[in-house]
């Protein structure tokens, strides 16, 4: 159950507006349409709700928003109050980060050619991910060397992550289980479509990873 509410948040309706900056979360969405009792039909106005908690394998928080009389669902008005009242309390009772944190890429002046042309070798790039639809962070530290130069250090973050089991077959998968190490949990027939946690997600000790197959 803890997958599928993750995976709420990182493909499905909180996707774009429940997401928590350096933290996993799982949750759910809830649009409940008001009747109007004196023309006698439902009305186009909601009352929208999201549930959800954080970090996803060690839960330090559960948050429920509901606004009642809007007429947007429940992911858009109530997700990104989830999203705000869920970071500032983790940052404030100190609770570890189990995520990188999205930092929006700096805007390149159309106009000044020489820094696109030259690009500055310590800053880290920031990659699409164009399935998840959220920015890939390289992390790292800057020191400062013998010359004065700053050199980029990536971070190191312990403990094992996800593998990409999307788009291959049972027999894969389970090789490919046996090769990491990463106990596996498979559900329906066919290619593996989906799963949860999300390639490269940090791995609890034990924790299995849920690979669903369609055809």
């Amino acid at each position: 159950m803890r997958r599928l509410m993750q995976g709420v948040i990182e493909y499905g309706t909180g996707k774009l507006t429940a997401q928590v900056d350096g933290y996993s979360a799982a949750g759910k969405t809830g649009s409940a349409q008001l009747y109007d009792y004196a023309t006698r039909h439902y009305t186009h106005h909601y009352n929208g709700s999201f549930m959800g908690f954080a970090p996803v394998n060690r839960p330090a928080l559960v948050i429920a928003v509901t606004l009642n009389n809007t007429a947007k669902f429940g992911g858009v008005v109530a997700g990104p109050v989830f999203k705000q009242v869920m970071q500032s309390a983790l940052r404030l009772l100190d609770v570890p980060k189990d995520r990188p944190e999205l930092v929006a890429p700096v805007e390149q002046d159309p106009q000044d050619e020489s820094d696109a042309a030259d690009p500055d070798p310590l800053v880290p790039p920031v990659q699409e991910d164009h399935e998840n639809g959220i920015p890939s962070l390289m992390l790292a530290s800057a020191g400062a060397g013998a010359d004065g130069a700053m050199a980029v250090l990536p971070a190191v973050v312990n403990g094992p992550k996800a593998p990409d089991f999307r788009g291959k077959t049972k027999r894969q998968v389970i090789a490919q289980s046996v090769d990491s190490g990463i106990h596996v949990e498979m559900v329906g027939l066919g290619v593996a479509r989906r799963q949860f946690p999300a390639p490269g997600a940090l791995l609890e000790p034990g924790e299995r990873v849920r690979v669903v197959f369609a055809r």
